[in-house]
């Protein structure tokens, strides 16, 4: 999208979500009705730590603007997560319920979503210098993980029959299995093609024995560069039962230059 003059002032945009991923970040300037005013992808360009280049980027982009009276929030997308019963969670040991995921290091710093999906909450670890960043120049800001966006959906289904939710984005995939009403799965695969995709969900299946004739799949895209035969092409031969749903926004499908685009677009909508 080009920058329109005074794109950067808060006049022209009321809100900024920022999604930060494994290989970049993902800028949407909206206006109070959640319209996109404009959009920015960056991604990483040294051999810095993750942290330290999301926050280059991010003071590359704060250098834009005029002032910070607009809204912000944050939503990390990356496998640094854990799914577990909000009950079971305090403040003082929720390093307890992630370290079996997660490598963890002195001095991490841990936040928890919840969800409402059958009282369970997502434990992350955010990145402590970003976050201090945000609070510097917001004062108060909101930051979650992608996870819980998508359990917050998933959560109003209220289906029987299992049912397998994958939702496919740029070199990543997110499987989720819901039966009886119940979260039996949530997981994170590295995908870098639809083949990997397609190994994630059967593994997945297979692991926790579910019936591939029996269980109804559905693909939930965000990449732009797949469409629905990729998959078909697979999955007729392994699942009776499936759907795929194209997530890409037809008013922005020629944008390629960030993609995350319609997974962040989608998400920010939730």
């Amino acid at each position: 999208m080009a920058i329109t003059t005074n794109i950067y002032s808060s006049k022209s945009f009321k809100k900024l979500s920022i999604l930060l991923s494994q290989d970049g970040l993902s800028f949407l300037y909206l206006d109070e009705d959640n319209n996109l005013v404009n959009e920015v992808y960056q991604s990483y360009r040294s051999e810095d730590s993750l942290p330290l280049e999301a926050e280059k980027l991010i003071d590359e982009e704060f250098k834009k603007f005029d002032n910070f009276n607009f809204e912000i929030n944050l939503i990390y997308q990356n496998i640094d997560y854990a799914i577990t019963p909000s009950d079971l969670i305090k403040n003082y040991n929720m390093s307890d319920y992630i370290k079996y995921n997660v490598q963890l290091y002195e001095g991490d710093n841990y936040s928890k979503d919840l969800i409402g999906f059958h009282d369970i909450s997502t434990l992350f670890i955010p990145f402590a210098n970003i976050n201090n960043k945000l609070l510097e120049a917001f004062g108060e800001f909101k930051h979650e993980h992608q996870t819980s966006r998508y359990l917050k959906i998933l959560g109003t289904s209220g289906y029987d029959h299992p049912h397998c939710y994958c939702f496919i984005n740029h070199n990543q995939v997110d499987i989720v299995i819901i039966s009886a009403n119940k979260l039996e799965l949530f997981n994170t695969f590295t995908a870098e093609n639809v083949e990997d995709a397609i190994y994630a969900i059967l593994y997945c299946l297979e692991v926790n024995a579910f019936d591939r004739s029996e269980i109804f799949l559905k693909l939930i895209n965000f990449e732009i560069s797949y469409t629905e035969k990729d998959f078909a092409h697979y999955l007729d031969y392994y699942i009776k039962n499936f759907e795929f749903k194209n997530m890409i926004t037809s008013k922005y499908a020629n944008y390629n230059n960030n993609p995350h685009l319609h997974n962040h677009l989608f998400i920010n909508s939730l």
